[in-house]
């Protein structure tokens, strides 16, 4: 049985998120969620120059391309921003179930405004999700 790479992938991006929501509650213990950023974008810095140096510079998007990756990029770091505000005054155990929903937002643009079809079965496990996440943020 052969596995999708996107599926690997996919789980290492579940095992990140999850150890960098717990670490970040740690460091937010000692250092402001300003410098947690900072440090962040160092993190990034050295992933990004170690994909550099093994498959080569990126090839950079213009015009409208470039103008909606520098606009993700806000949005990611708005996103990161609150979501350390909101882990620097709260508990790691319901703040991050409860801003893992985000998919919704996602699914709900790509239904709306990209075309993209929601079976049934899409659509209650998303149900099934929001109830697993109230369930998981509910002190």
């Amino acid at each position: 049985m052969r596995i999708e790479p996107w599926i690997i992938y996919a789980l290492l991006a579940i095992f990140s998120w999850g150890l960098w929501g717990f670490v970040s509650k740690l460091v937010l213990e000692r250092a402001s969620w300003a410098s947690i950023i900072i440090y962040n974008l160092l993190g990034s810095s050295i992933i990004l120059l170690a994909y550099m140096f093994s498959q080569g510079p990126p090839r950079l998007p213009v015009g409208t391309t470039a103008m909606f990756a520098v606009l993700s990029g806000v949005l990611g770091a708005v996103g990161t921003t609150c979501f350390m505000l909101s882990l620097s005054g709260g508990r790691a155990s319901i703040i991050v179930p409860l801003t893992s929903v985000y998919p919704v937002v996602t699914v709900a643009l790509s239904v709306l405004i990209l075309g993209d079809v929601l079976s049934l079965r899409h659509a209650a496990g998303i149900a099934f999700a929001i109830i697993a996440v109230a369930l998981l943020s509910y002190d």
